[in-house]
């Protein structure tokens, strides 16, 4: 019996182990997907996904973020092929979603996220994904733009889902 119980308690320590690398392993892959294209290109690639995966350190509550979801992709929709609304970081149906759920608070968490992430990138020594997020972590033209990326990810994302 105690033999179970310790080895129960191993296999959920390293549970926790594993958990707590998981957002490690997915920089990875990110990484290792931009080695096969031009560093020209890495921004457009991997900015989405960065971003997309931040959600849940932005505190946005599920319902809040769907009924904001749905509203600008019916906006995406009205305005001709949402397909192409949906690319673009200053696309109407983006703007609309960035306004509805922007507040300095979320823009705030989602600057310190980058940030984090960007440490761990640093610290595994992945320079692609590294690169991206400091460019995200310091938009030099528009100080808004991750946030509007952000948004757009979020819109891309909940667009495959439907």
């Amino acid at each position: 019996m105690v033999a179970w119980g310790a080895s129960r308690a191993r296999q959920d320590a390293s549970l926790r182990c594993q958990d707590a690398a998981h957002p490690v392993t997915e920089l990875r892959d990110i990484d290792l997907a931009l080695a096969s294209y031009p560093e020209s290109e890495w921004a457009d690639l991997a900015g989405p996904p960065l971003l997309e995966r931040l959600r849940g350190s932005v505190g946005i509550e599920e319902d809040e973020l769907r009924g904001a979801v749905r509203r600008a992709l019916f906006l995406a929709a009205a305005a001709g092929d949402p397909g192409d609304a949906l690319g673009a970081a200053d696309a109407r149906a983006v703007a609309a979603l960035a306004d509805e759920l922007g507040s300095g608070d979320r823009r705030r968490a989602l600057a310190d996220a980058i940030r984090s992430d960007l440490a761990r990138a640093t610290g595994a020594h992945l320079p692609r994904a590294a690169s991206v997020l400091r460019e995200l972590a310091a938009p030099h033209e528009d100080p808004q733009l991750a946030w509007r990326l952000f948004c757009a990810a979020l819109l891309a994302a909940a667009a495959l889902e439907e």
